[in-house]
């Protein structure tokens, strides 16, 4: 059976993975791409990081919901931050859920 994570990562780097397979019954990412109400445990998880992200927006912290391939584990994830962070955030944003994003685009606006 796959797993289900929640990975938070700024601009300074990664900076949680939350293993939430067994905390709810419900499947999140179903909760989160159908606009449903994010339940009780889960609830926890998501409300205190988007609460820390909302806080330190200077750092443009992105949250997503993952879920994984059988017996890819925690310390897989953190890896993959340590080896490439760059391909695993663009990895995580192809393949995961969205939950917050406040990431910084370099988009300029040139006035003539």
């Amino acid at each position: 059976m796959a797993d289900q994570y929640l990975v938070m990562w700024c601009n300074q780097g990664l900076e949680g993975v939350v293993n939430i397979t067994d905390l709810e019954s419900n499947d999140l990412l179903t909760m989160i791409k159908t606009g449903q109400r994010v339940t009780s445990k889960v609830s926890h998880y998501v409300t205190m990081m988007s609460m820390r992200a909302r806080a330190n927006m200077q750092r443009h912290y992105e949250i997503y919901g993952l879920t994984v391939a059988e017996g890819i584990t925690e310390q897989d994830i953190r890896g993959m931050f340590d080896d490439d962070p760059q391909t695993a955030a663009d990895t995580i944003r192809r393949i995961g859920a969205r939950v917050y994003s406040d990431r910084e685009t370099h988009n300029k606006t040139v006035i003539i």
